[in-house]
C-alpha cells in the first residue's frame, strides 16, 4: 500500500498526521531562541536638499557632488 492509496483509504488518519505536523511545526517556531532572529539596527543618514528651479546637471554639479565630498570626510562614514 502506497501513500496516496493509505490517503484515500483512511483520510482522518492523514488529516491527523497533517494536524500532528502542523502543531509540532508551531511549537518548534514560537521555541527558536533569539539568536537565530536578531533585532539588527542598520544605519540611516538622510540629508534633504531643495534647489528649486534647476536642472539636474546643476543639482549634481553645484549641490550634490559638494555634499557628497563633505560627508565623505565625516566620521564614520564608509568609503
Amino acid at each position: 500500500m502506497n501513500i496516496t492509496e493509505l490517503s484515500i483509504r483512511r483520510p482522518v488518519t492523514t488529516i491527523m498526521l497533517f494536524v500532528s505536523m502542523a502543531a509540532i511545526g508551531l511549537i518548534a517556531a514560537f521555541k527558536l531562541p533569539l539568536e537565530a532572529e536578531p533585532e539588527a539596527t542598520i544605519p540611516f543618514f538622510f540629508v534633504a536638499l531643495p534647489y528649486a528651479g534647476s536642472t539636474p546637471e546643476e543639482i549634481e554639479r553645484n549641490v550634490l557632488r559638494p555634499v557628497e565630498e563633505a560627508l565623505r570626510r565625516c566620521r564614520g562614514s564608509v568609503r
